[in-house]
C-alpha cells in the first residue's frame, strides 16, 4: 500500500476472523501517508477516537492528517442517501482525496 483515506472509517469495530484486532491496534504498522475524512457528527464513531487515532499515528507517521466535518453525519459522501449528504463537506472531502492521491500516488 501506498497512501491510504479512510471516509468516515471504523477505528474500534472488529471482525469475526481477526478478533482483537481493530485499528488502534495497528498504529505501529500504518507507515503510508493517511489521510482521514471523518463527520464531527458521527453518532458511531466518536470524535476523541478519531483525533485519538490521529494524535497515536503521528507518532511515527509523519504523513497524517485527519479532517472531522462540522454537522456531517456517517456516510457524509453518500449523495444517493439525502438524510445524510452533506454537499459541502463531500466537495471539501473529495477534492482533500484527490489532492491527495496525486500527491502521493505519483511516480
Amino acid at each position: 500500500m501506498t497512501a491510504a483515506v479512510p471516509w468516515y472509517g471504523h477505528l474500534k469495530r472488529v471482525y469475526n476472523d481477526t478478533p482483537g484486532v481493530d485499528a488502534f491496534s495497528l498504529v505501529s504498522k500504518i507507515k503510508v501517508p493517511v489521510l482521514g475524512l471523518y463527520g464531527d457528527a458521527d453518532t458511531g464513531i466518536p470524535n476523541d477516537d478519531v483525533k485519538r487515532f490521529e494524535t497515536e499515528l503521528k507518532k511515527t507517521n509523519p504523513n497524517v492528517e485527519f479532517i472531522l466535518y462540522p454537522g456531517a453525519p456517517h456516510a457524509f459522501f453518500s449523495d444517493d442517501r439525502p438524510q445524510v449528504y452533506r454537499k459541502d463537506a463531500a466537495d471539501d472531502a473529495w477534492k482533500r482525496c484527490i489532492a491527495f492521491f496525486d500527491k502521493h500516488l505519483k511516480a
